[in-house]
């Protein structure tokens, strides 16, 4: 399997990446922001982002040592070995650190086990990053760059013959369903991009993780899910040429359209998003421009919460009547 690598893609090329779709179907302002105008958002890490990169990387190396061969189970000292060499990769010497990779190696030995009974799947290759050509080109305002989508597949392996991709999940309650990944962004992402270069992909999986242990409650324990659930969306279940016209859609609008209105609003999704003052500030009909050239240069901003409900209805505003309404769906 030979898929294109960095390397294949012109230096001037535009890519876009599964993360970039949703981010501009959320909110096409807070993409113009970061993308064409490359400003700088505060993020902070969470525990729970963290604990899922560890997991990830640890998923990773075990994978990489069963490339063509079905998984087994790992020695103790083997065991050992990978932990020091997961570790050592990726600095996680620190106390705090630590502390979340033993949480997570005991959810590996856990899995690692659960893979070695009922496991189906070949690894192919593991983190594979690659890009695939969509034949655009960015407006003459951007440089008429050619453009191409972008991904990294957590998995890509053989199952019964066949060859699919697998999107490793450490989100902890989200109801997945075989029903609802066929509207999963990155489910029908990653396929499209392996098919885009030549090569058909006949399954794609979700394999959900549970990365956190349920409460000293029977009556909740007991209406948990199991902790580790895979879901399968079959070849035949896949609508990628409607998928592919809807991203190319969305990637023109992106790129390729100098006329696109990248509309500011305010509504519940505004909370927490390191640009709403910005918005705020330009919604009032103050000037941004000091603002915008400022504090939004510098990676150490702070994200604010805010309730945009009760801005559009600030009683010392001249005219509250005026502002957008708020969007509840």
């Amino acid at each position: 399997m030979k898929l294109l690598t960095r390397e294949d893609i012109p230096e001037d090329a535009i890519t876009v990446s599964p993360s970039q779709i949703a981010l501009f179907q959320r909110c096409a302002y807070k993409w113009y922001l970061s993308k064409k105008e490359g400003k700088q958002e505060f993020r902070v890490t969470t525990e729970k982002m963290t604990l899922g990169t560890i997991f990830h990387k640890l998923l990773q190396n075990y994978y990489n040592l069963y490339l063509d061969r079905p998984v087994e189970l790992l020695s103790s000292q083997e065991l050992v070995n990978l932990m020091e060499r997961t570790q050592a990769e990726n600095g996680w010497t620190d106390y705090d650190s630590q502390l979340l990779f033993i949480n997570a190696y005991t959810i590996f030995i856990t899995y690692m086990k659960w893979a070695a009974r009922s496991e189906q799947l070949i690894p192919v290759g593991t983190e594979v990053e690659t890009f695939a050509p969509t034949g655009l080109r960015s407006n003459s305002f951007t440089g008429s760059r050619p453009i191409y989508l972008h991904g990294i597949l957590d998995l890509v392996a053989e199952r019964n013959g066949a060859l699919g991709t697998v999107d490793h999940k450490t989100h902890t309650r989200r109801p997945w369903t075989v029903e609802s990944i066929v509207f999963d962004i990155q489910t029908n992402f990653y396929p499209m991009l392996v098919a885009l270069q030549g090569i058909e992909i006949e399954w794609a999986m979700i394999s959900t993780i549970d990365m956190w242990l349920p409460k000293n409650n029977v009556h909740e324990a007991l209406q948990r899910e199991e902790r580790f659930q895979r879901y399968i969306l079959k070849r035949s279940m896949m609508s990628l040429e409607a998928y592919k016209d809807e991203i190319f859609k969305v990637i023109k609008q992106m790129w390729c359209d100098p006329t696109f209105q990248y509309t500011r609003r305010l509504d519940k999704f505004c909370s927490g998003c390191g640009f709403s003052e910005l918005c705020m500030t330009y919604l009032q009909g103050l000037d941004f421009t000091e603002l915008m050239d400022s504090k939004f240069e510098s990676t150490t901003m702070e994200v604010q919460e805010f309730d945009a409900q009760v801005f559009l209805g600030d009683v010392d505003s001249p005219d509250a009547s005026s502002y957008p309404v708020l969007d509840d769906n």
